[in-house]
Parts: structure tokens; sequence; C-alpha cells
């Protein structure tokens, strides 16, 4: 639970006096009058029998199941795995009532807004720009990457960097503003040039919707195939998962979660019908992203490059993951072969053989045991005597009781 405090338990009478529960909740969860009540489907674990309970009168909401409760900051806080500021802004915006920390913060939101909105410009700019280039069109083509897709990702391509300020000017941003998202970096003689000048773009969505950055593929002969934005006052590596805007609602629906490396990973999967997929932008993964599938899937499939580093990066998360285990919670591990990656594998391959890989994962225990096993060298009584020392070290790491 949030805990009390009076500019908070203020804001939260006015929020509850204009809105009711039941309509907050009723856009994530789908609910049914009962009594005095609104009954559905708890969203924090699956369930047959509906057990979350959502009363106006008190302004709270509870599951029998899982015994999770609250108002309406505790419910946004874990359906959108928001930090309490997050939360308290994301009601404020629904509810209309303004609410703020202080004054640093009131310039901070001034900050982010602005930021936030030269991203979306940039964004509309972007996608207008890769129908205008050939070369930029070609590469999209030739990864049989269709307009269905291309809007549904909202792909695009940054041109030179002097084209994208002309354009960000004449919708009344200045070079100072622009200088204060990460369009634009400086190089060795302080001059300021396109982060993601002739490259294809892909904007990132945070949990609430809006474009905090962008990934962005090279079309040169550039050493980096690939860029991320770099971190800042809305961009926060670890907090976000590439595709869960596109594919939420499959997400929901199957309440599955597949987790792979990267942006293409995510779009080749979608092209081949495979739709419930996100990226944590990299092969490390936080806590914030862990909690944030397990919100949706109680056991979310790992699924990274076939080759050494993707091997490695799968066992790495196996050992990291144990930290944070719950009952009812956990991982598999789908092992894509010939050092393949999942887009090149579905290149070669039709989605029921991915499916087959899917059906035949590993379990999370499977991993660690092959972890220990390969640990030992010798296959010797002194050797394996070993063993025991290495699984009490790994059930250390579980800090759930």
């Amino acid at each position: 639970m949030i805990k009390n405090n009076n500019q908070i338990d203020q804001f939260l009478n006015e929020v509850n006096n204009k809105i009711r529960l039941s309509d907050f909740i009723g856009q994530f969860v789908s609910l049914n009058e009962k009594g005095n009540s609104h009954v559905g489907k708890c969203p924090f674990h699956n369930e047959n029998t509906p057990s979350f309970n959502v009363n106006n009168d008190k302004s709270l909401f509870y599951c029998f199941g899982c015994k999770t409760g609250g108002n309406i900051l505790n419910f946004i806080s874990k359906y959108k795995n928001l930090q309490f500021k997050e939360a308290v802004d994301f009601v404020s915006k629904y509810s209309g009532i303004s609410f703020h920390f202080d004054e640093k913060k009131r310039k901070t939101n001034r900050e982010e807004q602005l930021i936030l909105s030269i991203l979306n410009e940039s964004n509309i700019f972007f996608q207008q720009q890769l129908r205008r280039d050939a070369f930029a069109l070609k590469y999209i083509r030739s990864r049989d990457i269709d307009d269905e897709v291309v809007n549904t990702f909202n792909i695009g391509f940054a041109p030179d960097h002097n084209t994208l300020l002309r354009y960000l000017e004449s919708k009344g941003y200045s070079l100072e503003e622009v200088k204060k998202t990460d369009l634009l970096i400086k190089n060795k003689k302080d001059e300021f040039f396109g982060r993601f000048s002739k490259r294809i773009t892909f904007p990132i969505y945070n949990f609430e919707n809006k474009i905090i950055g962008f990934g962005g593929r090279t079309l040169q002969n550039s050493k980096i195939k690939y860029i991320n934005s770099q971190e800042n006052i809305v961009f926060k590596k670890s907090h976000m998962l590439f595709g869960l805007y596109q594919n939420i609602d499959i997400i929901r629906s199957t309440k599955e979660v597949l987790l792979v490396e990267g942006y293409m990973d995510v779009i080749k999967m979608y092209c081949s019908d495979i739709k419930n997929v996100v990226s944590s932008l990299g092969t490390t993964l936080s806590e914030t992203q862990i909690k944030k599938m397990w919100n949706f899937s109680d056991v979310p499939f790992v699924c990274f490059d076939g080759d050494e580093a993707g091997i490695t990066a799968s066992k790495k998360i196996a050992e990291k993951i144990l930290k944070f285990l719950i009952p009812g919670k956990s991982l598999k591990f789908i092992e894509i072969p010939d050092s393949n990656d999942p887009d090149s594998y579905l290149e070669k391959n039709k989605k029921n053989d991915f499916l087959k890989l899917k059906n035949n994962a590993k379990e999370l225990s499977q991993i660690i045991w092959e972890i220990i096993e390969n640990s030992i060298e010798v296959n010797t009584p002194e050797f394996l005597a070993v063993i025991d020392d290495k699984i009490n070290k790994m059930i250390e790491k579980i800090e759930n009781p």
C-alpha cells in the first residue's frame, strides 16, 4: 500500500469525488456489476472464477485470490509497473485534477513534456521521410516488411539533421529546445550532428504509450549497426519493453510473452504472425522488465540468439531471475538452433517450426542445472561433491522464503 500523506490524501479525495473507481479500472479489466460492487477476473494472476472486486463507495479494490488490493494509485502502479510519482501523474492526467510535488518537479514536468512533444513530432517526420526515400524503403521491402507492419510499428527514416531541424523549427521548436533531446549529439569538434541520421528509426514507447526514444538501424557501412537513444529524464532503458505497445492486446488475451533481443526480432516475428513478443533492448533484463512481464504472464519465454553470446545471455538471465522468484512465477527458455536469431530462423522456417521450438522450451530449473553441471570439469566423486555447494549457492540467491 502507498503510505498516507496529507497532500496525497487530499488529492485522492478529490479524485474519488470526481470519478468512479470502477470506471477507471474498467479501462483495463472487464467488470460486471454485482450488488454494491463490480467484479471481474484479476489482472494480476491467472484465474477462471472472477475474484477481483471493486467497491465504488470505499474507492478500493481487492482480489480474494491473490490478496492484492488498495486504492486507485495502488492499482495503476501495479498494473502499469509505475513508480509512485508516475502513478500520481497518470491519475492526475486521467482525472484532470492537477498535482505537483514541488516547484522543482513542476520545472522537470515542463521539460519532460517538451522532450516528449519534440520526439512525437520527430516520429511523424521520420515516418514521412521513409516514404520519400527510395533507398530506405528498398531496405524495408528487402526485409519483407509490408505497409501494415510499417504503420503498426511507426517505422521511419531519419535524414540528415539539418533537414530534421528545419522541420522542427517549422513546428515552433528552437535549436536550444531540440538540444534537450538526444536527437542531436556533439562530436569532438563540439559540433552538433544527428544521432539517428541515415538510419531506419523505431520509436520506443513507455508504459503510458508515449514515445520516449528511438532505436536506429544503419543503412550505411557503420561499425555500429543498431543504436538506442541515450538515457535522460524521459528514457530509462531498463524500464522499457519494445513491442509491448503494439502487441499488448494479444499478450493480454493469450497471457503469453516472448522476450527477444532486438527490434527486428520483434518486427519479423510479428510479420510471421507471432504477435506476443517484446524486446528488452539488449541482452540484459532488469527487475522492472521482469515484473512487467510477470504482470501479463506467469511464465514468459526467453528467446535470445542461438550463438554463444545469446546462450551466455540466457544463462545470465536464468541466474539473475532467482533473486526475484515468487511462487507461481518463472521463465522458460527457447533454444534457436544453428546460431540463428529469431529473425533469421523465421526467414528459413515457418511459424509452426518456431512453435515446435517453443513447445520444447527448457524450464528454468533445467538451465540452472546445466550451468552447475557444466561447471564441473571431472566426473569424479570429489568433484561431484562440489555440486551440493553450487546448488546451495544458487538457492541462496532466491530472496522469497
